[in-house]
């Protein structure tokens, strides 16, 4: 349940941070001014942030509707990244933060969303030393596909023959670099580390 909210969490911020710096003019001119250029977001970024919202909201409600077992929901989960996300949103609606940095921060709270849900994962299959019950599928596409950022970023970079253009939608690399990290970390655990454990890679194949 905690990775449900914290999903759909992060994605409700991340597809105003990547509508934003695709679709408003006045932030794409702030990040221009700030940066020296445009942010490197494309109808794809949004696309992806819109699609895993919708993804997101659909497994909430099916966890609100549909029977499920015992496992509480804490509070803190649900409660401190809503607080973090309103506090946000009032500090700009004050003039304490301009427009941009709540876009851009957003876009890291997306991050930081993302860091937090993987944990519990990695520290439940080090646990036990075993990765049974582990959707393994899900972490193969989440690799292959922050695999796929990683080196779109690294092309557009090469083809402008500037380091810059790796930086110039930050919240995107940021979030591939930590999906990468846990992601592998996790196929490690499936695949090398707790394989031949109960749900384990070697042990599924066997």
């Amino acid at each position: 349940l905690s990775f449900i909210v914290l999903n759909l969490y992060g994605f409700s911020a991340y597809a105003i941070c990547t509508a934003a710096l695709f679709g408003s003019e006045t932030v794409r001119e702030a990040y221009s001014h700030r940066y020296g250029a445009p942010p490197l977001v494309f109808a794809s970024d949004v696309f992806f942030a819109a699609n895993g919202l919708v993804c997101a909201a659909a497994s909430a409600w099916q966890a609100a509707n549909y029977a499920r077992g015992p496992e509480p929901l804490d509070s803190l989960t649900v409660a401190a990244p809503g607080v973090i996300f309103v506090t946000l949103t009032l500090l700009c609606a004050l003039g304490a933060v301009t427009t941009l940095s709540l876009v851009l921060l957003l876009g890291m709270f997306k991050s930081a969303m993302s860091f937090s849900k993987y944990i519990p994962q990695v520290r439940l299959n080090a646990a036990r030393r075993s990765t049974a019950g582990f959707e393994v599928s899900q972490a193969l596409l989440d690799f292959g596909g922050s695999a796929v950022c990683v080196v779109q970023v690294c092309v557009l970079a090469a083809d402008a023959g500037s380091l810059a253009v790796v930086f110039s939608n930050t919240p995107k690399l940021v979030l591939a670099l930590v999906s990468l990290g846990f992601t592998a970390t996790l196929l490690t655990q499936h695949y090398v580390l707790f394989a031949t454990s109960p749900g384990g890679g070697r042990a599924m194949v066997m």
